[in-house]
């Protein structure tokens, strides 16, 4: 009986991606920001951005968790995995002392280059420069 379900495994790997909650989302093929053709994927609370969309609507929102889905097919099932990637894997930088998305002329990096925070929805490391403008 399982075998004449056998054609239909990929109809029901679509609806499955669909129902785990990016909608009619499987078809899309470009960015969800106005007027960008990218097609590299990252998904934050419920809408597909590329990395370059993603990490300028993530300017003041350091905290956000960038969610990565993968399927995955073990012994004849299909999953769907889930990972999270931090923004400063995406190239987020934040820079104190500045406006957010403002460019410092004068950065002074952390130590390590990270800063670690912690929220409500947990640890984060960003990636951290200071405001040495002052003192130059």
């Amino acid at each position: 009986p399982l075998t004449t379900f056998s054609s239909c495994v990929d109809e029901y790997v679509v609806e499955i991606l669909r129902r785990e909650g990016c909608g009619d989302a499987i078809s899309q093929t470009c960015c969800s920001a106005l007027g960008c053709e990218d097609t590299d994927f990252h998904f934050c609370y419920g809408r597909l951005f590329c990395q370059i969309c993603i990490i300028s609507l993530h300017e003041a929102c350091l905290t956000h968790v960038i969610q990565v889905s993968t399927p995955l097919f073990l012994d004849r099932t299909w999953f769907l995995i889930y990972f999270a990637v931090p923004l400063h894997e995406l190239g987020m930088w934040y820079q104190v002392g500045h406006l957010a998305g403002e460019v410092c002329l004068h950065p002074w990096p952390a130590f390590g280059n990270h800063f670690t925070i912690i929220d409500t929805n947990g640890v984060h490391d960003i990636a951290l420069d200071f405001c040495s403008c002052m003192w130059k």
